[in-house]
């Protein structure tokens, strides 16, 4: 074979090669811009949040806590939610299973209607059955206020709870919020009834827009028993918490938070209480 004749041949395969190389090569930036636009549509309507973590409650009376959970939101915006949680707690002895349903609905464009249902059989230190409703608005320059009752059934005392509340947003950077709970206890193991009023302020910053956040809080509660203490169940107690934390989404689908509350009682009891966890946004 003549070297013009192999000469040919491998201009010919390489022509070919050079071809094949611009194709896949086009066919990659294809993909690479299909992928882009997907991942940027993506990252401005995701419905899905999957939360999974745990937690330890701190006593310098009694044993910790340890906990863990789980918990899967649904959401279309401004139209609805959906929400599952599953959670775990080994506290004063006593292993508890609870898992909560919940959502909510925009009635109106600026009317929210909410509802949790949680169930405990058996537990000693959390409720038994649970239920939190909450109807909220979004008024003008930011500000939202709402309105919650909540109902707990407990082994030994059944809890009405009203919190009134008003949240400020300002603009993206942060959020204001305030409220204050009256509950009225019905203390079974007693035959009394008591109430307790309480009040919470936190704020919200947000120095990256659906990436990085902020809070502290601090709040004054007011505690007409200790659900399975093996001090002193029926004491009534006022408490002081300081807390806050952090909501990081270092990737796009990805993000990590922490939070902690310290809690110091009248009684000379106090709590540190600790969560962690992470979360997946698609």
């Amino acid at each position: 074979m003549s070297s013009g004749f192999r000469s040919k041949k491998n201009q010919k395969v390489i022509s070919i090669s050079h071809k094949r190389c611009q194709l896949w090569e086009r066919l990659a930036l294809v993909i690479l811009a299909l992928c882009a636009v997907l991942g940027s549509a993506h990252a401005q309507d995701k419905h899905w949040r999957v939360d999974v973590g745990g937690g330890l409650q701190d006593f310098n009376y009694t044993t910790d806590a340890p906990g863990s959970y789980a918990q899967v939101v649904y959401k279309q915006p401004k139209k609805y939610f959906l929400l599952g949680r599953f959670d775990y707690l080994d506290k004063f002895a006593d292993k508890t299973f609870t898992p909560t349903l919940g959502g909510g609905y925009y009635v109106l464009p600026r009317l929210i209607l909410q509802d949790q249902i949680a169930f405990s059989p058996g537990a000693q230190v959390v409720p038994q059955f649970s239920n939190l409703f909450e109807i909220s608005g979004i008024l003008p320059k930011g500000f939202a206020p709402y309105l919650r009752y909540g109902y707990r059934h407990y082994s030994i005392a059944d809890l009405n709870l009203i919190t009134p509340g008003l949240a400020w947003y300002a603009g993206d950077w942060g959020v204001f919020e305030f409220n204050y709970t009256l509950s009225v206890n019905d203390l079974t193991t007693l035959g009394s009834t008591e109430l307790d009023n309480s009040f919470m302020f936190r704020i919200t910053l947000i120095p990256i827009m659906d990436r990085l956040k902020f809070r502290v809080l601090y709040a004054r509660t007011e505690e007409s028993f200790d659900a399975g203490s093996p001090v002193n169940p029926l004491g009534s107690f006022h408490a002081n918490h300081v807390g806050g934390g952090f909501e990081w989404a270092f990737l796009k689908n990805l993000g990590v938070r922490f939070d902690f509350d310290y809690e110091n009682r009248d009684n000379g009891q106090t709590v540190h209480t600790y969560d962690s966890g992470i979360f997946f946004l698609f």
